[in-house]
């Protein structure tokens, strides 16, 4: 019966998975916008940054608010920045990050995992790369 390979194969496609979960890296949480944060809610009003600083390409920090940490994650290709008693997912909280001279034709996206803001870099060819920026979390 000719129909059976046709199912499976219909099925088969229909249930794979999504191509992002395909790659080595972990599932980001704006790849899942049917996800609800719970956990911590930004105040309707936050007119004081809850941290902000400047970020080397390597991820050491240059200078900023004292209350958070950054690393670059070399397999992953990005910046992880824990900000302390902040558990930081991407549409709960207004973030701006920029980058600076040699890196002007780069430009930065934020994300987030695992409670963490995350910082990629793109160069205008659209390959990621390491980049100095800086950010600020309200």
């Amino acid at each position: 019966m000719r129909l059976r390979p046709f199912l499976a194969l219909v099925l088969g496609i229909s249930i794979s998975l999504p191509s992002y979960a395909q790659k080595n890296a972990p599932i980001t949480d704006s790849q899942h916008p049917s996800l609800q944060h719970a956990l911590d809610v930004q105040p309707l009003f936050q007119s004081t940054p809850l941290a902000y600083g400047y970020v080397y390409e390597t991820g050491s920090i240059a200078s900023g608010s004292g209350n958070f940490t950054a690393s670059w994650n070399a397999s992953s290709k990005w910046y992880a920045i824990s900000i302390t008693g902040i558990s930081y997912y991407y549409s709960s909280y207004s973030t701006v990050v920029t980058t600076s001279v040699p890196y002007g034709n780069t430009n930065c996206q934020t994300d987030s995992v695992s409670g963490q803001l995350l910082v990629r870099c793109y160069t205008s060819s659209g390959a990621q790369t390491q980049a100095d920026f800086g950010f600020i979390v309200f």
